[in-house]
């Protein structure tokens, strides 16, 4: 017998979800509004119907939200886990899922690298540990209510350090907004989303999404009611879609062609808190600082949040290095490059750090 949520997660919910307690009270239940409809909540969990009324409020609730009461009643009794919903209209082969399930996962893996490690345009072979730990307690839940396709559960409580749950979900979100956007606007801004996180490897792995006859596919993200530190729900009920027209299959393949090809480049700053640094004495990678704020390319719209700095010389890094110890934001400018498939802003010795 499934265990029946209590009358707070059933309260967290609704007000997470945008319900309103009104304060009106009927046989001891609470009367909660959501635009024209009306629940129930009772009062306590002893009284004799609660299975009942319980029942009778997931009804309206997954009504509203349109999604099956079961799907529902796994969201309130599970608050701290966001889900990630692929779908497509046509049916998969087994080959096809297989496919599409490893390009998802390839897509997971690139965002929570970029969420570490910043954007790149390749990242290096294999995947770092804490990446292979995400990935291994990332759920398979069930699939799209009658529509083929795969739904991902992060329990945003999983992992504390970089990269957090909720930091990848998030990634996966902008990042695939960002690849639907180009995409639609006939791939004219390819290069500026490499800024955001989004590598080749993305752009392969939502391909396979399409399938061999190339069909529309769409993105869905419902968010944890509640995430580690806030004592407050921070889901609000929205469901944030992300579509992809047929033909954005192809549309991503040839992104992947022209990104290899050209590459990131142009003047851009950058200003945000340094959260890494990396110096090698007697190598070529030195003075390198990883940047989280906000990337600003001179050209084109797209701003992106991480990205590595590399300075000069050892007088401008070690000014960086005393801004880091004392928690002072760092200003750069310089010019965007692809180093070893790593994007960094290489700043001259005009560029400063201030």
């Amino acid at each position: 017998m499934t265990e029946e949520p209590s009358v707070d997660q059933l309260a967290d919910y609704l007000r997470g979800t945008g319900w309103i307690d009104t304060g009106l009270m009927w046989r001891g239940a609470g009367i909660w509004a959501l635009d024209s409809l009306e629940v129930l909540l009772p009062g306590s969990s002893g009284v004799e119907d609660f299975p009942q009324r319980v029942s009778e409020l997931l009804r309206t609730v997954s009504r509203a939200e349109g999604r099956p009461a079961d799907e529902v009643r796994r969201a309130l009794r599970h608050p701290a886990v966001d889900e990630i919903t692929v779908r497509r209209d046509s049916t998969l082969t087994i080959s096809e899922g297989a496919s599409a399930l490893q390009g998802l996962r390839s897509f997971i893996r690139e965002s929570a690298r970029a969420v570490s490690e910043g954007p790149h345009l390749r990242f290096p072979k294999g995947e770092p540990r804490p990446v292979r730990d995400l990935l291994d307690a990332v759920d398979l839940g069930p699939g799209p209510q009658d529509l083929p396709g795969f739904s991902l559960l992060l329990d945003v409580r999983g992992h504390l350090g970089r990269p957090s749950h909720r930091a990848v979900s998030l990634q996966v979100r902008d990042a695939a907004r960002a690849l639907a956007e180009t995409v639609g606007n006939g791939g004219a801004s390819f290069e500026d989303v490499a800024l955001q996180g989004v590598s080749l490897e993305c752009c392969s792995a939502l391909a396979r999404l399409a399938g061999e006859d190339d069909e529309a596919f769409e993105f869905s993200f419902r968010w944890a009611m509640r995430v580690p530190g806030l004592d407050r729900p921070v889901a609000d009920g929205r469901v944030e879609k992300i579509g992809f027209a047929a033909g954005s299959g192809e549309g991503l393949r040839t992104g992947m062609r022209r990104l290899s090809r050209s590459g990131v480049s142009g003047p851009a700053r950058a200003a945000g808190m340094v959260d890494g640094l990396h110096d090698e004495p007697g190598s070529d990678d030195r003075w390198r600082a990883r940047l989280s704020g906000e990337v600003a390319p001179a050209h084109g719209a797209r701003r992106g949040r991480t990205i590595w700095v590399r300075f000069p010389d050892q007088a401008t890094y070690e000014r960086v290095v005393r801004r880091y110890d004392r928690s002072r934001p760092v200003r750069v400018r310089g010019e965007l490059t692809s180093r070893d498939g790593r994007i960094e802003l290489m700043v001259d010795n005009s560029g400063g750090a201030s």
